[in-house]
């Protein structure tokens, strides 16, 4: 390859391809995980509305949270069937003073199957194929079904409106790309971890250093990075530049600028307010990695009132921090 690759490092940068797809077609995962348990309420008063009315339909088991769209066919063949022996009584029935009650029965068993048929049944069937298409994301086209909906990198109109598209994720040296790969995910950080195992699955030990800006810094990417890959980076995280600056060693909020007592295992603010060790904390982010943290509580100051209002918040509860030391 006259020395242009070698095993040193891969230089990985994302960027976002606009789908073909109509920009308007979206379906939101949010708007679903609302709008359907109004919808399973809605059918489960109906089921037992059909029970009332002496309807043969198939037995639930109690604990059963929601009706599916199966068991929803099932509901209007057994209504179906029980209108079709109706119209079969009431052929045969006498004109009666005041009315049949066949037909109002009838009456009011089509007016359930009308609602299963054309609104129930078809918005069931309509969340299930959504739930099942979204995946692990948020959203996605009607017209793509592939596509995310996400910001692009050019965005004319200065608004952040979200278009759907798919995320490139390329992985370079001396400015030759070398591998590459898709992603319905929007964020970087997400496909760092799926684009190396992309990369090692193809060429084990590939490079000895992986490059990145700081879109794909967290625990978790460092974690896994160390751990499952035994690979060096350079990978800042979202917070490097910042903490980098005047303001930010300045700021009396920040945990980084106050005084810390290894031998006591205590934080002191520039108040001078001590927070002593309180508890481990285990916590989970939104794609269910585990941080653990080490909760700080303040200090009582019975003798100080001055103190003990700096050490409490304003609904009089300590004050406390937490920190992870990963």
């Amino acid at each position: 390859m006259l020395g242009l690759f070698d095993e040193s490092a891969l230089f990985i940068d994302g960027t976002k391809i606009l789908a073909d797809a109509n920009k308007y077609s979206f379906v939101w995962r949010k708007a679903v995980e609302k709008a359907e348990p109004r919808l399973d309420g809605k059918t489960a008063r109906l089921y037992h509305e059909l029970v009332d009315y002496q309807v043969d339909v198939p037995q639930l088991s109690p604990e059963k949270q929601a009706i599916t769209a199966k068991e929803l066919v099932k509901l209007t063949t057994a209504l179906t069937i029980t209108i079709n022996d109706l119209n079969k009584q009431i052929e045969q029935e006498k004109p009666k003073r005041g009315g049949s009650a066949l037909k109002r029965r009838r009456r009011k068993l089509k007016h359930f199957l009308h609602q299963l048929t054309t609104d129930y049944l078809p918005r069931k069937q309509k969340y299930e194929f959504d739930n099942a298409t979204f995946g692990d994301r948020n959203s996605f086209s009607k017209t793509d079904l592939d596509a995310t909906f996400m910001r692009m990198k050019e965005d004319p109109m200065l608004n952040g409106q979200l278009k759907p598209g798919y995320n490139l994720q390329v992985a370079s040296q001396n400015q030759f790309a070398l591998y590459y790969q898709l992603f319905q995910r929007p964020t970087d950080t997400r496909t760092l971890i799926p684009f190396v195992t992309h990369i090692f699955k193809q060429t084990p030990n590939a490079v000895h250093w992986i490059v990145a800006d700081a879109g794909y810094g967290s625990e978790a990417n460092y974690q896994k990075l160390t751990d499952d890959f035994q690979v060096h980076y350079l990978i800042p995280y979202g917070m490097y530049e910042k903490e980098q600056t005047r303001a930010y060693h300045q700021d009396r909020r920040k945990v980084a600028n106050w005084h810390y007592d290894e031998v006591n295992d205590k934080y002191t603010d520039l108040d001078g307010i001590t927070f002593a060790f309180h508890n481990y904390s285990t916590r989970h982010d939104r794609y269910g990695y585990e941080k653990q943290f080490k909760i700080y509580r303040t200090v009582q100051y019975f003798e100080n009132p001055r103190r003990e209002a700096l050490a409490t918040t304003k609904k009089g509860n300590r004050r406390q921090i937490g920190v992870n030391y990963n």
